[in-house]
């Protein structure tokens, strides 16, 4: 079971062997106990796969980077690979086998490679004629 605070807001996920699970959660109904944290200057969207989970992660003036983290042990979460600056900002993330989908708004839709986390490559993308917001896979 993980635990992340998106936007200041406590969400739960609980990852079963079918499908994660995301539940809004309150300190009223869950006895939480913090074991370790990830952050920066800014985390704009999260995804979770497996022992990773991948943001969108900017830094003070560096601009935002797709950067995979490492939670198999969350007394010493750490980070395993990220790509270099992005040209965009990102809105949402969609996982699906080796593949990241980021939601990048005026900048489309991009596609990143991350079948090996420690080297994360985006190998496509999509300018859409409106601004994307949600993108969903089946």
């Amino acid at each position: 079971m993980l635990l992340f605070f998106f936007f200041g807001l406590p969400v739960f996920l609980a990852a079963t062997d079918e499908k994660p699970t995301q539940v809004p959660i309150s300190s009223e109904n869950f006895n939480v106990e913090v074991t370790g944290s990830i952050g920066g200057e800014q985390i704009t969207a999260i995804a979770a796969q497996g022992n990773y989970v991948i943001g969108g992660y900017s830094q003070a003036l560096a601009g935002q980077q797709l950067t995979i983290w490492d939670v198999s042990d969350l007394e010493e979460i750490r980070v395993v690979g990220q790509t270099a600056v992005l040209p965009y900002n990102i809105y949402q993330i969609s996982l699906q086998g080796n593949y990241a989908y980021i939601v990048a708004g005026e900048a489309g839709i991009h596609v990143i490679d991350i079948s090996s986390p420690q080297h994360p490559v985006e190998i496509g993308s999509y300018t859409s004629p409106a601004p994307a917001r949600r993108i969903t896979l089946a």
